[in-house]
């Protein structure tokens, strides 16, 4: 915790179908009234908003490719790691294709955790569930760029509730942005200290 992201580097991954094996890109979760973040174009478009609200709290936003290039998990980490980032978070399609609402991941094995990486994906959803009122899920997962960071890191996979679904504020017109606020919220009470909601899920 460092009390403010003024100055701190934050690694961020605009995620690829490869990120998340066996999510077929454009993926619509039947009946459930929302539709997946699956594309490459998606997840850099969230991924390039987030650099640049970050910017504009005085952080310095690091994306970990640029758009159409596709390096392994374990590249990425690798990419987080040199910079000397303070967290890294992945914008990953979802892989559950009956999700109804976000997911954000942290590293997390039978034996062991990452602590700060439990409360950064807590934050992280307390903010996309106030903002698309839809309830998520907060997991463990052990994947490469989990894994082998250094920093903190995260997995967000946000899942977009239809406009007719949508109770989220009025007059926000790009969902991808509001996606990138809710995230960059987290990140901001990460960095202040704050504590999640006091009935935050419990990892699976």
């Amino acid at each position: 915790m460092h009390g403010s992201l003024e100055g701190q580097v934050i690694a961020i991954d605009p995620g690829s179908p490869t990120s998340a094996p066996g999510v077929a890109p454009g993926a619509v979760a039947p009946d459930v009234g929302t539709r997946e973040i699956a594309s490459d174009v998606e997840t850099y478009a969230i991924a390039s908003a987030l650099g640049r609200m970050l910017a504009a709290a005085g952080a310095k936003p690091a994306l970990l490719r640029i758009e159409n290039e596709d390096p392994t998990p374990s590249d990425r980490a690798r990419t987080a790691n040199d910079l000397g980032a303070a967290v890294c978070v992945s914008v990953v399609p979802p892989s559950d294709p009956d999700a109804a609402g976000p997911s954000c991941a942290f590293f997390g094995a039978a034996t062991s955790h990452s602590p700060a990486g439990m409360l950064l994906a807590r934050l992280i959803l307390d903010e996309l569930e106030s903002e698309f009122h839809h309830k998520g899920r907060l997991r463990r997962l052990t994947g490469a760029l989990l894994r082998e960071t250094r920093m903190p890191a995260v997995q967000v996979e946000p899942s977009l509730p239809t406009p007719e679904g949508d109770t989220g504020r009025e007059g926000d017109a790009d969902p991808a942005d509001r996606i990138a606020l809710a995230i960059a919220a987290g990140i901001r009470r990460f960095f202040r200290g704050s504590e999640p909601g006091p009935e935050g899920p419990a990892p699976t």
